[in-house]
């Protein structure tokens, strides 16, 4: 097991530096002729500076920038345009804050990723290593413009956080250019997020509300096997290189949910999963005494877990996936036959000893490594740092688990 998980560690880093992910689509040159092509469409936050395009399937990828493009579309997944735009910098991030409002600027030609667009304004995001923002083009204009939002410490009392929504009269002022009405209420409960900024560019577009090509979240169910194995660590006699543990082999089952950080390429996953696991387990040691003790620490384990956790695909094809992910285990177990005994060789007699007190409630550190066979069918294996499931000064009991399993992932793909 630890020559595989050894192996997989070494060529993961490989499989993802090698695996692109070419989709049909096309870019706009300078000249403003469009050719069509594929283009490297991966996982990533900001937008792009830069891309990999390729005239045929089998041919030689050319990079292509800001100064060689006006813009570019992945078929049916994402469309860029080129626009020289002020951009602001003031900060979100609480710890980056500004002391009263931060107007600071700069004017640059970026590629504006297209939300929506439409007869009246195309609204468009910017995403850089500051934060994200959010821009509308007016029918006839040129430029677009940025809906500002600002986050800032209140210069009055530097512990208390101001919000400034100008975003919100920047559209109170298109839906009275466009003789359109909302009522003051729903502009004040207006979120400066994707959802609520493309319903009002789509109402303002008089479209209906398209539905979204990609789902955002997926459901899954399975189960397997749960392959563990307790043992004490520290200063006590079930600590001996001469002590015998069972391998406890049992039924798991486990659903959860994944949030798709980019629903069109779904390379980089939160998940979060509930998972029902059990393990019987019989420590035994003899003694060294002359007598010759047999000592034993019998129980029977049944864990919840809760595990929020970060899938990545290294591998990512229509076909198979290969993937890696860590998490954090939030564990409630409960334990019966919970007993530990001392069996005496010379007279037959066996004594009960002190109950070993063991957590109803401890974390653990899973590593998962899988693959998803067709975009339904996830084979998983998954191990986890042994987990401390007592708490004394001079030694633990730790559960070593390894997992093998078989998921069916729902919904629309």
């Amino acid at each position: 097991m630890k020559r595989f998980f050894l192996l997989l560690q070494l060529l993961l880093p490989i499989i993802s530096l090698a695996q692109s992910n070419f989709k049909k689509g096309f870019i706009i040159n300078n000249n403003k002729d469009t050719i069509s092509g594929f283009i490297d469409y991966r996982e990533q936050i900001n937008n792009p500076v830069s891309i990999n395009f390729k005239r045929t399937v089998n041919g030689e990828a050319d990079v292509f920038g800001l100064k060689d493009l006006l813009g570019f579309e992945v078929e049916g997944m994402v469309n860029f345009k080129k626009y020289v735009v002020t951009i602001s910098l003031s900060k979100t991030n609480r710890e980056d804050l500004s002391v009263g409002i931060d107007t600071s600027n700069k004017i640059d030609a970026v590629f504006l990723k297209v939300l929506q667009s439409g007869e009246n304004i195309t609204l468009f995001s910017y995403q850089d290593n500051i934060k994200l923002r959010y821009y509308v083009l007016e029918k006839g204009n040129l430029t677009p413009v940025e809906l500002i939002r600002n986050i800032y410490y209140d210069p009055q009392n530097n512990s208390v956080t101001l919000v400034q929504n100008k975003y919100i009269s920047q559209i109170q002022e298109l839906l009275r250019r466009f003789n359109l009405t909302r009522s003051e209420s729903e502009l004040k409960g207006f979120k400066f997020y994707n959802n609520d900024l493309i319903k009002m560019a789509t109402f303002i577009n008089n479209k209906s509300q398209e539905k979204a090509k990609f789902s955002s979240a997926r459901f899954f169910a399975g189960a397997g096997v749960s392959i563990s194995q307790a043992r004490y660590k520290g200063a006590n006699e079930l600590n001996s290189t001469d002590a015998r543990g069972n391998t406890s082999i049992m039924p798991m089952a486990s659903v959860g949910i994944d949030l798709f950080f980019n629903p069109a390429v779904r390379k980089l996953i939160f998940r979060t999963e509930l998972s029902f696991l059990t393990g019987k387990y019989n420590l035994s040691v003899t003694s060294e005494e002359a007598a010759k003790a047999l000592i034993t620490h019998e129980f029977n384990q049944s864990v919840i877990n809760l595990t929020p956790q970060l899938i990545y695909n290294f591998y990512n094809t229509d076909k198979i996936k290969v993937f890696g992910g860590i998490g954090l285990g939030l564990n409630l177990a409960s334990y019966n036959k919970n007993q530990r005994t001392r069996f005496n060789a010379l007279n037959g007699e066996t004594f009960s000893m002190e109950e070993v007190k063991l957590e109803k409630f401890y974390f653990s550190f899973p590593i998962n490594l899988g693959v998803v066979v067709n975009k339904r069918v996830e084979f998983l294996l998954g191990a986890s740092v042994p987990e401390a499931i007592s708490d004394y000064l001079g030694f633990k009991v730790e559960i070593k688990r390894y997992k093998l399993g078989v998921r069916y992932l729902f919904g629309k793909n």
